[in-house]
């Protein structure tokens, strides 16, 4: 269920710390983790043409992790700030893909910064919705699914061969709307697995 990309993160980390390379460690384990609040909001200029339900589709989107996760690290972008959000959503005709054809995208860039003594990690991501499917706009429900699709890439998760739960592939006029009950116990085993990390290397730091 996990990513091979948060699979390996998670090893480099543990291999940092296992060469006393702490402050790297925690960068990368806290960005699996997402410590801090993750501001979700969309592209207006993209948006123009689409249904006005599309706005309060992305809102869902965020609302079925939160409802589904305690800890969930998804909020609302203001409207009013100038500042970018972490995951900016936008809305387009279609996605380039080799791959076939995509309802959805999501492209993330993690940044690490260390000192000696300090770590930081910065999340800057963009994702990607087609607005239409068999030639009509998609409903509320359908990018309600496809947002909260992509934002389980984001906590780790990769994609499901069979359309169940969150992360299978899309199918038109069937909307998920909720993780399916292995997808969200691989979310809470891997979350639970690097927070026990990050307490373990904290640990061994104060006792040297």
């Amino acid at each position: 269920m996990l990513s091979a990309d948060s699979k390996n993160c998670y090893l480099d980390a543990v291999a940092d710390a296992d060469h006393n390379r702490t402050q790297p460690a925690l960068a990368k384990l806290e960005s699996l983790l997402m410590d801090k609040s993750v501001t979700v909001g969309i592209d207006k200029s993209t948006i123009n043409n689409a249904p006005p339900i599309f706005s309060k589709a992305v809102e869902h989107g965020v609302k079925i992790w939160r409802d589904a996760l305690p800890d969930s690290p998804y909020i609302l972008a203001a409207d009013n700030s100038n500042k970018r959000p972490t995951v900016l959503v936008k809305f387009v005709k279609t996605i380039d893909n080799e791959g076939g054809d995509l309802q959805g995208m999501i492209e993330a860039e993690h940044e690490f910064r260390w000192t000696g003594n300090t770590h930081t990690n910065i999340l800057n991501s963009t994702m990607y919705i087609v607005t239409k499917t068999e030639g009509r706009y998609l409903t509320e429900n359908e990018v309600a699914e496809v947002t909260a699709h992509e934002l389980g890439h984001l906590l780790g998760l990769t994609d499901a061969p069979t359309p169940k739960g969150l992360m299978g592939p899309f199918v038109a006029g069937e909307p998920r709307l909720a993780p399916a009950t292995n997808e969200l116990e691989a979310v809470n085993e891997f979350r639970t697995m690097v927070r026990d990390e990050i307490a373990k290397i904290e640990t061994s730091a104060v006792n040297h």
